[in-house]
């Protein structure tokens, strides 16, 4: 074999591996940085309610096994759909179906996942479970969602204690009309906590707030609080925060005790 038989065979092997056609690309939609894909609000009856967990991107499966692929062919990027148990699934008793909001099945989330099993609680509870589609691919009949589990908030320390039997007293905070204290007072908000230390030089406690001083306990309310209360393992919030009507912000604190160690 000649150079010239060498070269035309190198060739047409050339032409023949450019011939191989390429795999079509699969059909994928993704959310663009642009587009909002962010939880929705909740709102009416539920409004009370906070997001607690979030995650960007769960799969969905098993779409491929449902009879009508209409609901997913019609499917968009943003669109919002439901997390719903499947209570007569005969293989999973505890599976988790993602549909449409007419109540079209999508898919399911993995039967093994922690996140479906977290779904599963949730919904048991009855505690609100959001979720928008971010991305599908039509060739392999899959998407994935954005999910947000919302619970009610914890309750705060002074909420518990509010609604508590322990004993309480409220008091006036007074001398703190200068400018620091006004400044203060002007950060602080019902339920905040506070602090107490006592002033040798003017013979009365003061408050003081995670900003600033506050304010001071009268002598009066002083000698109540030393006697009354100092000793008992006690907590204190503000409790109301106004002006007056020299534009000055006023404030009085209610200070909670139980003579035990469940406080």
């Amino acid at each position: 074999m000649g150079l010239f038989d060498i070269f035309k065979k190198k060739s047409e092997n050339i032409v023949t591996q450019a011939a191989v056609p390429e795999k079509t690309a699969p059909v994928v939609q993704l959310a663009s940085k642009e587009e909002d894909i962010k939880l929705p609000f909740l709102c009416g009856d539920i409004c009370e309610y906070e997001l607690r967990y979030k995650y960007d991107d769960v799969d969905v499966v098993g779409t491929k096994y449902i009879e009508d692929l209409g609901p997913f062919n019609h499917l968009i990027i943003g669109q919002e759909v439901e997390v719903v148990c499947e209570k007569d699934n005969q293989y999973d008793d505890t599976a988790i179906l993602i549909n449409t909001k007419n109540g079209e099945k999508l898919g399911y989330l993995p039967k093994s996942s922690k996140i479906k099993d977290m779904a599963f609680d949730f919904i048991k509870k009855s505690k609100p479970i959001q979720a928008k589609v971010i991305s599908i691919n039509k060739n392999d009949l899959t998407f994935s969602v954005l999910m947000g589990f919302y619970d009610r908030p914890e309750p705060s320390r002074y909420e518990v204690l509010n609604s508590s039997d322990c004993k309480r007293k409220i008091f006036k905070l007074t001398a703190n009309a200068n400018e620091d204290m006004q400044l203060a007072l002007g950060c602080v908000s019902e339920g905040d906590p506070v602090d107490f230390d006592y002033d040798f030089d003017k013979e009365k406690y003061i408050v003081s707030a995670e900003i600033d001083e506050v304010g001071y306990l009268g002598k009066k309310d002083s000698k109540c609080f030393e006697s009354n209360i100092n000793e008992s393992d006690y907590e204190a919030f503000i409790k109301e925060v106004s002006e007056t009507e020299n534009d000055k912000i006023k404030a009085s604190v209610i200070v909670f005790w139980k003579e035990s160690e469940d406080l």
